[in-house]
């Protein structure tokens, strides 16, 4: 396929119509062109730093109007004497319907070609100057999609989890309906330590102490070298493992199943990072996500809860506990645009109102027994094969 050097894109809320384009290694140009309508402006800078940091040479052009086509035939009045059919290509897909329809209307009078990215399918078909379609493969990281739709990145985590924390938190998993009863506990006793900004809990009552499977869960932790008996106390190795075992071995459990999946051949990750955390580009709200993946490029958010939801005075009051987590996600969704996908990994089963919340706002869930295959479950959730 002949490689055009100057790609001209029409900026939108949704960046990766512009950016996956620009980011195949096919197709990649040297310049961007990108015409920028009312209100788009912050748009077209987070896109300009991505594709900037890429090495691509980025232009904007500003449009007094958006929705008016004799207006915006008129912005670009001197721009349609600079198209070349044989260096620039028009990707038709982002802009409001008359930023398209002005444009492609523009290229086709230049003999210049024009091509539209189907939403997420990975390809995209010519609309004029060739026929058929082609497929897009672009290689991004998390960063360059949450960037381009206008967040800043604050940071993330990519080291590799250990041998041990791996191993623990899938043996937790496997019994997930046995031990999810006592995690509270555990959690509690552990969270209380953080506050206090100490290693150890405070006493373990005798309740606990007496209940096999609670035992048996700490036994987990203490076999994995993260924490140790101090009489009736727990005391935690190190900030690290004291993190871990108060419900961060969910999401290494979460990763680890992703890895091992795409280490199969089941799914093909671009990226992979724990611990995202971004704020807003306009007002700099910060915010964290647990798991983020880039796959067929799209951004796939995962949040890992072991806290119980199923407490408190009934079914709704389960549903309001949970309405928190579910907002966020839906909130953060916006970090990879219409086609980010929302996960819900939860060691607690979920009422049937906080899941008919969840259905309500597109956010998918495992929990409960979900876990004792976590693997199978992540693999249905992103369409992999098996």
């Amino acid at each position: 396929m002949k490689r055009y050097p100057v790609h001209v894109c029409l900026v939108s809320a949704q960046a990766s119509a512009n950016l996956i384009p620009c980011c195949d290694p096919e197709m990649a140009p040297e310049e961007v062109v990108l015409l920028v309508g009312p209100g788009m402006e912050l748009r077209a800078e987070a896109l300009a730093e991505v594709l900037g940091a890429r090495g691509i040479k980025v232009c904007s052009r500003r449009l007094s109007e958006a929705w008016e086509p004799e207006k915006i035939r008129a912005d670009l009045a001197g721009f349609a004497a600079e198209i070349d059919p044989e260096r620039m290509v028009l990707n038709a897909t982002g802009g409001t319907k008359p930023m398209s329809d002005v444009l492609r209307d523009m290229f086709r009078e230049a003999n210049a070609p024009v091509f539209y990215q189907i939403p997420n399918q990975n390809r995209a078909v010519w609309l004029s100057g060739h026929e058929g379609g082609f497929p897009l493969r672009a290689d991004l990281k998390v960063e360059e999609l949450v960037t381009a739709h206008g967040f800043r990145v604050l940071g993330c985590d990519r080291s590799l989890p250990g041998h041990s924390e791996l191993t623990t938190a899938l043996k937790v998993a496997q019994k997930a309906s046995k031990y999810m009863h006592f995690t509270p506990t555990l959690n509690y006793l552990t969270a209380e330590a953080i506050e206090r900004e100490v290693l150890q809990t405070g006493p373990v009552g005798d309740y606990y102490l007496g209940q096999s499977r609670f035992m048996e869960l700490v036994d987990l932790f203490v076999r994995g070298g993260f924490v140790s008996w101090q009489e009736d106390r727990l005391r935690f190795r190190d900030d690290k493992a004291r993190a871990y075992v108060c419900g961060g071995w969910l999401e290494v459990l979460v990763y680890g199943a992703l890895r091992h999946l795409a280490d199969k051949g089941h799914i093909q990750l671009n990226d992979c990072v724990l611990d995202l955390n971004v704020e807003t580009r306009a007002h700099h709200r910060p915010n964290q996500v647990d798991v983020a993946v880039v796959a067929d490029n799209r951004l796939w958010l995962i949040e890992c809860k072991t806290r119980r939801y199923n407490r408190g005075d009934g079914p709704q009051a389960a549903a309001e506990k949970v309405s928190m987590d579910l907002y966020k996600m839906d909130h953060l969704r916006d970090l990879g645009g219409l086609g980010a996908r929302s996960l819900l990994v939860s060691l607690q089963s979920l009422g049937d109102a906080a899941l008919q919340r969840a259905r309500d706002l597109r956010i998918d869930v495992l929990s409960g027994a979900d876990l004792e295959d976590i693997g199978a479950r992540l693999l249905e959730w992103m369409g992999g094969q098996k």
